[in-house]
């Protein structure tokens, strides 16, 4: 491509875009550049040049090549789309577009027209199911362009009544982005090490601006409940309040926003209560899933589920022990996985599911042949390999599957210390614990300890149960 810039801004188009913005440059009255139209069907070819001067020679044939030229078609062709793009986005949001509109028509001789406009804009605004920030702003817009009508033509008490009402929705604008902000910067807050004045004192300021009828609005009851949960933690009748509010209302924020309340739970599920040992949590956050799920929110506007979250979603299914579950989710989610990311999600979580359920010759089955290109899942499936032949009690197959493991890990040099510490650690202990003598209480309480003064350990928690099992064995 001979230009990135240019390059980013066509793969954001799908086919019914590209076709109606080669309709945008054949209109002279967008475009009076001929050639910008040629150069956009170069780019588009099936294998596209990649070559400014290849690129000239399609336009203009033996024309001498001018670099010049060929840069200010290039600039010309990215402001061209960039304009495509502004008045795309102007005809999404017909309702701003059209009570701005109504501003042109704020003059006598144009009464009818605005009657009529206010009508069509007042009418789809009451089917609107949006409740929104942008619903509030755009109601703000409608009222205020008609009191400024009713100035031109009529004074009555409607005017009064018009006021107010463009003064409540432009609260409830401001409130609601504040709030959205405030609860961002909470958010946020625990992560990124910033020096900031933005604090609770903040808060106090927009909470003395909200009055009961505010707070009935579910775009501020929303957010202003989330910053009382993110600030309260341990008072978790916000987090249940705002969950309810959330379920309750979610249909009337556009996917993004409704997306956005729910990551707000699941971090205060993980970093406020799961990570600080409250693990019945693990319950809520697979409620607050199941609710993404069922509400068509998690995926994106291409119907691709994000790995990050498909992978969360499996671990915390496991570990509320909601195997069936987890498997079916695994099936039928696995293909809304960006596509080079699926067939490795697909082994490897199945492979979870069924040695949590102690079926161990398919964990084999599925990890054996499978050579993962993530250095995550390669990880995890070699751990996981390693763990299923210390349960099958497969001792040779342990053995090989230790020293082909301490080999890949000293090899591979993407691993960073610290992790190939944690691993060579794992592998120590199990071999520790797969050759211990029956009956050799010290031999446990030496490995007790060492295992309890061990900073890097991988899988502890799995190492310990190993050990306890033993411990009891001996007891």
């Amino acid at each position: 491509m001979i230009s990135k810039k240019l390059e980013a801004l066509l793969a954001s188009l799908n086919v019914p875009a590209r076709n109606r913005f080669r309709k945008f440059l054949a209109s002279p009255y967008f475009n009076e550049q001929q050639e910008l139209a040629a150069l956009l069907e170069v780019l588009l070819e099936p294998i596209p040049a990649n070559d400014k001067t290849q690129v000239w020679q399609k336009i203009f044939g033996d024309k001498p090549y001018q670099d010049g030229q060929m840069r200010r078609l290039i600039s010309a062709l990215i402001t061209q789309l960039l304009d495509f793009l502004a008045i795309e986005q102007c005809r999404r949001k017909s309702v701003r577009a059209r009570a701005e509109l109504l501003d042109t028509l704020h003059h006598p001789r144009f009464a009818l027209h605005f009657a009529g406009l206010m009508r069509q804009i007042q009418t789809e605004q009451e089917k609107s199911a949006q409740q929104d920030a942008d619903f509030h702003f755009h109601q703000y817009l409608i009222e205020r362009q008609g009191y400024r009508q009713m100035e031109l033509s009529e004074r009555s008490p409607d005017m009064m009544t018009k006021l107010n009402d463009a003064g409540f929705h432009l609260d409830c604008f401001y409130l609601s982005r504040k709030l959205e902000f405030y609860c961002d910067f909470l958010g946020y807050k625990d992560f990124l090490s910033i020096d900031t004045k933005y604090d609770t004192l903040s808060f106090a300021t927009i909470e003395n601006s909200c009055t009961s009828r505010h707070l009935a609005v579910p775009a501020i009851r929303i957010y202003y409940l989330i910053a009382q949960m993110l600030m309260h933690p341990d008072q978790e009748t916000f987090y249940y309040d705002a969950k309810y509010a959330i379920n309750k209302y979610a249909a009337c924020f556009k996917k993004a926003e409704a997306k956005s309340f729910y990551i707000h739970l699941i971090n205060y599920c993980i970093h406020k209560k799961i990570n600080v040992g409250e693990t019945r949590f693990f319950q809520e956050l697979f409620s607050v899933y199941q609710a993404l799920l069922d509400k068509g929110i998690l995926l994106d506007d291409e119907g691709v589920l994000e790995p990050q979250h498909y992978k969360l979603i499996v671990s915390v299914g496991l570990q509320i022990q909601a195997f069936e579950w987890v498997e079916q989710f695994i099936q039928t989610h696995t293909p809304a996985l960006p596509p080079d990311a699926q067939d490795n999600a697909l082994t490897y979580n199945l492979a979870k599911v069924y040695f949590q359920q102690g079926y161990y010759t398919k964990v084999i089955t599925l990890l054996q042949e499978v050579e993962y290109e993530s250095l995550d899942y390669a990880l995890g499936a070699k751990l996981m390999l390693l763990k299923t032949y210390y349960e099958l009690n497969e001792f040779l197959a342990l053995d090989s599957m230790i020293d082909s493991f301490r080999i890949y890990l000293m090899r591979n040099k993407l691993i960073s210390k610290e992790v190939r510490r944690q691993y060579l650690n794992v592998l120590r202990f199990v071999r520790k614990l797969s050759t211990i003598i029956l009956g050799n209480r010290k031999a446990i309480i030496q490995i007790r300890r060492d295992i309890d003064a061990c900073k890097m350990l991988a899988d502890k928690n799995w190492i310990l149960s190993k050990l306890q099992e033993l411990e009891e064995v001996n007891v």
